[in-house]
């Protein structure tokens, strides 16, 4: 689960380190990103296959974005860098915390309970629907727009688990029964 991965140890970092929140000028270098970039593109195509009625291609983007999300994160390894560069661990952790505002916005349509939970941690201001609306039209502009109004991002909480571990033995016993029925 590598978007729930991304949202728990990114945003539980940035609380750490940041609780007052990360100013715009940090955030701002997001849009100037290969990440932002590909992210615009890939926002494009999930539009197109949804209109195309194709969710699993859809679903499939988003997927991926996630899992290049969490690899950028991984490899940036801002837990290391802090020690020796402040400044650049901020840019990791804002490129994070927006990739996973943005994931939550374009996983609505289909887990909407968990995309839910990610977006509520994020300040009021960015839970709007109209937001959201504009960033599924026209990309993630609104977003760049609505953040330097606020001039700094602070979280509302810490992150839960969005997705709890499968118990084996549960799934055991559930194959069990559908296997012989009982």
């Amino acid at each position: 689960n590598n978007i729930g991965n991304l949202v728990s140890r990114s945003l539980k970092f940035m609380n750490k380190q940041w609780p007052e929140g990360i100013e715009f000028e940090t955030l701002s270098t997001f849009f100037q990103t290969p990440f932002y970039t590909e992210f615009e593109k890939s926002l494009v195509d999930v539009k197109n296959s949804l209109e195309q009625f194709e969710f699993r291609k859809a679903l499939e983007l988003i997927m991926k974005l996630g899992t290049v999300a969490n690899l950028s994160f991984s490899d940036a390894a801002p837990w290391a860098l802090v020690k020796t560069d402040e400044s650049a661990a901020k840019r990791v952790i804002a490129q994070a915390a927006l990739s996973v505002y943005a994931l939550g916005v374009i996983l609505s349509p289909f887990l909407p309970e968990l995309a839910k939970k990610m977006i509520q941690l994020f300040p009021l201001e960015l839970q709007s629907e109209t937001l959201q609306a504009q960033i599924y039209q026209t990309g993630l502009t609104g977003l760049k727009d609505k953040l330097q109004g606020m001039k700094v991002l602070k979280l509302l909480a810490d992150p839960e688990i969005l997705v709890p571990k499968l118990d084996s033995k549960k799934v055991s016993e559930r194959e069990v029964v559908i296997v012989t029925g009982k």
